[in-house]
C-alpha cells in the first residue's frame, strides 16, 4: 500500500493498522517493526483491543492443533459462529506531520501482530514462539510529495525565446506573476497543495512597486488551489534610456521545504515554466533564473491624459519644441494617404508590452495642442535613432546632426556611463551603437 502526503501541512495525517484472530480466546497485539522503523516526528499509539460481542461477534475456531495433520488439517471443521471476544481484534494508530525536509523522500512503516497462544510452538513455522504466533509483516510506503513550482502570469506570454521586453520612459511597465504547486492533483479532493508566495527579488530598478496577493481559488474546486500573484510596476524615468535592467522573481516556500526561496524556472523544452535545478530537469530547455530583461527604449517617451507637446518638453527636460515633435509624430502606419507613397519607410510594427493602465501605441498627432484622448497612453518620438559606425566620436555625430555633445549625452545616458570622463573626441563604445539624436537643436555657426 502506498500513501502520498505533503510536508508541513497543518493537517495531521493518521493511519490505522487493523488485525484480527479467528480464535476468540486469544489476545492479539500489534507491534511496529524496528526495521525499517518510523520517520522523524511520527507518533505511535497503543495497541487497542476491539471487543467482539453481539452484532460484532465473530466466527469461533477451536484452537487445537492435530500435529499429525498440521498444516494440512481442515481448520473449518471446528468453526462455530456468534462467538464473543475480548481482544481477538486490535488496532494501532500512527500519526505524522511530515517535516519540510521530508519532501521528495519515501518512507516505509511496517507492523506485525502476535497472539498470546503458544499452542503452535514447536511446529515447523518460525512464526510460532513461546510468547505467541506472529502474523505476517504488513508495510505501508509513504511518499512525501516534493515541491515543484509552476510559473505563470506574464511568463506565459514570453514564449521560449530569450525573455527580453521593452519599456518606455514615462510608461507604466507592469509584470504580472502567478506561482502555484505544479504537482497538486485536481481530481483528488484530499490533495491539499503547498502554499507559496510570489516575491520580487532585488532588481536594482528604482521605485518599483509591488502588490502580492495570496489566496485559495479554483473553478469547481473551492478551498483547494492555493495560488499567489504578484504585480510589479515600474515607471522608467529620464537617464534610463538605452539601459537594460533585470526584473527577477522568486517563490517563497511557506512549508519550510527549501532553505531559500526558489528562483529557477525552465525556459523551453517539455517542462517549460516548471521549477528546476539544472538544465537536465527541463527536457531540452534551459534552467535559468526567473528574470525578464527590461530594455528601456531610447527616443520614445510616454504621455497620457490631455498632456500637450509643450508640457512634454518641459516635464522631460527636452531641449526641443512642439514643431519638431509634431513633425516626428505626424504619421500613421498604413494610413490611406501614405500607404502608396513610393519610398515611404515607417517604424516596424511591434506588439507593445501591456501596461497597468492600458496598451501603449505610437502617437499620431493631428493637433499639437491636444494630442491625447483622456485615459489613453501614447508613445511620442522625441528624436531619431542613429546607428553609429566604427570610429565615430561623440563630436562627429553631434556635428553631423547639428546638435551638441551635451544634448547627445543627455539623450543617451548609457553611452556616457560606458565612457569614463567623456570628451568631445571620445569614441563611441562600438560600431552599431544606437543613439537618440535631436537634429538641428544647435545654433548655426
Amino acid at each position: 500500500m502506498t500513501l502520498r502526503l505533503r510536508a508541513s501541512s497543518l493537517t495531521v495525517h493518521s493511519g490505522v493498522f487493523f488485525v484480527k484472530d479467528p480464535n476468540p480466546t486469544d489476545v492479539i497485539e500489534i507491534f511496529i517493526m524496528a526495521e525499517p522503523g518510523i520517520p522523524k516526528g511520527m507518533t505511535i499509539g497503543n495497541s487497542d483491543c476491539i471487543l467482539r460481542t453481539g452484532e460484532n461477534s465473530m466466527c469461533k475456531a477451536d484452537d487445537q492443533i492435530d500435529r499429525a495433520k498440521y498444516p494440512d488439517q481442515d481448520w473449518k471443521a471446528s468453526m462455530a459462529y456468534n462467538a464473543a471476544s475480548r481482544c481477538s481484534r486490535a488496532k494501532r494508530t500512527v500519526r505524522w506531520i511530515p517535516p519540510g525536509d521530508a519532501a521528495g523522500h519515501s518512507y516505509k512503516v511496517c507492523a506485525a501482530a502476535r497472539d498470546n497462544s503458544n499452542q503452535c510452538f514447536g511446529t515447523v513455522s518460525e512464526l510460532a514462539t513461546p510468547r505467541g504466533w506472529f502474523g505476517e509483516q504488513q508495510c505501508v510506503l509513504i511518499e512525501v510529495v516534493r515541491l515543484l513550482v509552476k510559473w505563470e502570469g506574464d511568463f506565459v506570454n514570453l514564449g521560449s525565446d530569450p525573455w527580453t521586453v521593452k519599456a518606455y520612459v514615462g510608461c507604466e511597465f507592469k509584470f504580472h506573476l502567478k506561482v502555484s504547486d505544479a504537482l497538486v492533483n485536481p481530481n483528488n479532493a484530499g490533495d491539499v497543495p503547498y502554499a507559496l508566495e510570489a516575491m520580487l527579488q532585488d532588481t536594482g530598478m528604482p521605485y518599483v512597486t509591488t502588490k502580492v496577493q495570496s489566496g485559495i481559488s479554483g473553478i469547481g474546486i473551492p478551498q483547494r488551489l492555493h495560488v499567489s500573484t504578484l504585480d510589479a510596476v515600474w515607471v522608467p524615468g529620464r537617464r534610463t534610456e538605452g539601459k537594460i535592467f533585470h526584473m527577477c522573481f522568486a517563490a517563497m516556500d511557506l512549508a519550510g521545504i527549501l532553505s531559500t526561496p526558489t528562483d529557477l524556472v525552465c525556459r523551453g523544452g517539455s517542462e517549460h515554466l516548471l521549477g528546476c535545478f539544472s538544465d537536465g530537469d527541463c527536457g531540452g530547455g534551459v534552467c535559468q533564473k526567473a528574470c525578464v530583461e527590461v530594455e528601456v527604449q531610447r527616443c520614445q517617451y510616454c504621455i497620457k491624459g490631455t498632456d500637450t507637446l509643450t508640457w512634454m518638453t518641459r516635464y522631460f527636460g527636452i531641449e526641443s519644441n512642439w514643431m519638431r515633435l509634431w513633425a516626428l509624430n505626424s504619421f500613421e502606419r498604413g494610413n490611406a494617404h501614405t500607404q502608396n507613397v513610393q519610398g515611404t519607410i515607417f517604424p516596424p510594427a511591434e506588439t507593445p508590452w501591456i501596461l497597468s493602465d492600458g496598451s501603449s501605441s505610437k502617437a499620431y498627432i493631428t493637433d499639437p495642442d491636444t494630442i491625447m484622448e483622456s485615459g489613453s497612453v501614447h508613445r511620442v518620438y522625441v528624436g531619431v535613432v542613429y546607428r553609429s559606425t566604427p570610429g565615430d566620436t561623440i563630436l562627429e555625430v553631434a556635428a553631423r546632426f547639428r546638435t551638441t555633445v551635451k544634448m547627445l549625452l543627455a539623450m543617451n545616458p548609457d553611452v556616457e556611463d560606458h565612457i569614463s570622463a567623456p570628451t568631445n573626441n571620445s569614441a563611441i563604445a562600438s560600431g552599431q551603437q544606437r543613439l537618440c539624436v535631436l537634429p538641428c537643436t544647435a545654433d548655426a555657426v
